[in-house]
Formats: C-alpha cells, structure tokens, sequence
C-alpha cells in the first residue's frame, strides 16, 4: 500500500539510505497497462506521497509495462504473441512522464524494448523535466 511503502522510506532514509526504486504492483492489470498510466494510479500515488513525507529522499522509478499487464509482458502484445515494439515504447514513454508529473526524481526503465530510452527521454524533455 502507498501508507507502507511511505513507512518503508521513512525507515531506510532514518537509517542513511538517500534513495528508494519503486517497484509498483497495482491491483488492476489489463493489456494496455491503463493503471501505470493513471496518475491517480497506484505507482504515481507512491510517488506523490514518497516525496510528500520524504522531500530529501532520492525517488527513482521503475518503468516497465510487465507490473501492470494482465499478461505481464514488457510490452504490448498482438495476436499470435508478437510484441509490438512501437507502441511499446510509446507507453513506456507516457508512463515516465506520468511518474515525472508525480514527483518522481529519476526514471529507471527496466523494459527491453528497443529505443526505449531515447524516446523517454524526448518525452520528459518535451515536457520541461530535464
């Protein structure tokens, strides 16, 4: 739960650690990966609230489509099982900019779709998180 996980960041920031990689596991899964999209959703909420009770510590991200598919593939899947690594990176993408929009100090995509990173990056840049 978010209220755990900002007991958990309490505890390692009281104990010296400066940083934190949040992995979220959200309840709703489906093909699209609507819930790391949702900035109401359960990861930007962490995030939001991480840095709400822990301003000085460290929020890295995990960007990865697999934690909230309902077939947990990195990415999207089209008839016959190919992944369609287009789209793919496209949402990866958006999902970096809704944990940036949350508060997320740095986005870690741990996906292995191709062009990934530099699409990311384009997408924060575009929108003022440099």
């Amino acid at each position: 739960s978010v209220d755990e996980a900002v007991n958990e960041a309490r505890s390692a920031l009281d104990a010296g650690v400066p940083a934190v990689l949040l992995f979220a596991a959200p309840a709703h899964k489906d093909e699209k990966a609507s819930a790391a999209l949702d900035p109401g959703g359960l990861a930007a909420e962490a995030i939001a609230a991480l840095k709400a009770a822990c301003p000085q510590l460290l929020v890295w991200a995990d960007v990865c489509l697999c934690g909230a598919t309902d077939h947990g593939h990195c990415g999207h899947v089209l008839p016959g099982g190919v992944i369609d690594n287009d789209t793919s990176v496209q949402t990866l993408a958006e999902v970096a900019l809704n944990y940036a929009r949350a508060g997320a100090d740095a986005i870690a995509p741990s996906d292995m779709m191709d062009g990934r990173v530099q699409a990311i990056r384009r997408a924060l840049d575009r929108n003022g998180f440099t």
